[in-house]
């Protein structure tokens, strides 16, 4: 029965060995080996290293002390056919003052992302001391900057074929946006011709009813509005009010036939080139009246001279 218990005792504890992995050093110590992998803090590291810690639980630091432009980081390496390792990419991080340690002493310090292009290391990115990002550049101005030594440089968010983009070029800068299937529909420049072609356009109204609608005063030096005309008052067979109906329609209704009342006006406003071609339509109808009176006067004076030589032949009988 001993044997018995000791035999399961070896059993249970090659088995607890195995699923922890073998301790490595003191009873104390947090390194792991298991499977070949390396454990910091964990029996059963699941990567060739694998760290566990509830806060900075991995370091890399300088063995030497260097007061300013002091780098220290991490080499990707990638394994080249012969067996050899080559540049992969790298992590670092580079001082950027001087630091001397002691009490009340500050450091700064940039963190920077690289990659590898022909060969050698290419900063991507870079985190400034002050929290700033730039991208292709090592000294970053604004929370994020952007810049390029090609022909353009842009900032894009796309998905399922649909992007905004924001950016520069050789001319200047730009602002764009597709639809629904991919078309460029807003383009704004700081150069050339810019669209917005994606519905209504909102100006101190965040919910616009027109292509263009403008909560407030607008000034312009010209406005061009592409509208019908009135000439059709000159045509033979327009009807045109009598003065005596117009005069009726007045004093019933309080404004001019074919014009918006005070109060449409209010509550509706008004179409600049309708309300344009419709004061037109008035000078026009006035124009009309203002022959018709000349002809009718016309008449009177031709009655006039006939009476007047009428008169002048009584009286030359009366004499």
């Amino acid at each position: 029965m001993k044997k018995l218990y000791i035999l399961i005792t070896m059993v249970l504890a090659g088995i607890q060995a195995h699923s922890q992995g073998t301790q490595v050093g003191d009873v104390n110590s947090p390194i792991y080996h298991y499977n070949g992998n390396v454990g910091v803090g964990l029996s059963v590291p699941e990567s060739k290293l694998h760290v566990k810690a509830d806060d900075l639980g991995f370091w890399v630091s300088r063995e030497t002390y260097l007061s300013t432009g002091s780098i220290v980081g991490i080499d990707l390496r990638q394994l080249t056919h012969n067996g050899a390792f080559r540049t992969g990419g790298a992590i670092k991080s580079i001082s950027v003052n001087t630091y001397t340690g002691g009490i009340g002493s500050t450091y700064d310090s940039d963190l920077a992302l690289y990659s590898v292009g022909d060969g050698n290391l290419i900063e991507g990115l870079r985190i400034d001391d002050n929290g700033n990002v730039g991208i292709g550049t090592s000294n970053p101005d604004y929370n994020l900057h952007v810049k390029s030594t090609n022909s353009i440089s842009e900032v894009r968010s796309e998905t399922y074929g649909h992007y905004a983009k924001m950016g520069a070029n050789g001319a200047g800068g730009y602002l764009g946006a597709s639809n629904g299937n991919g078309d460029l529909t807003i383009n704004i420049r700081g150069y050339g011709d810019a669209f917005f072609n994606a519905g209504n356009v909102g100006i101190g109204t965040t919910t616009p009813d027109y292509k263009l609608d403008v909560l407030g005063t607008i000034r312009a030096n010209e406005v061009k509005v592409a509208t019908g005309w009135s000439d059709f008052v000159f045509a033979p067979d327009y009807d045109l009010k009598s003065l005596d109906q117009v005069e009726d329609f007045i004093t019933e209704n309080g404004h001019l036939p074919d014009i918006p009342s005070a109060k449409e006006v209010e509550e509706n406003g008004i179409s600049l080139g309708d309300m344009d071609a419709k004061l037109l339509q008035k000078i026009e109808e006035l124009t009309l009246y203002v022959i018709e009176l000349k002809k009718e006067n016309e008449v009177l004076k031709i009655e006039n001279e006939n009476m007047k030589e009428s008169i002048t032949e009584i009286k030359n009988q009366l004499r």
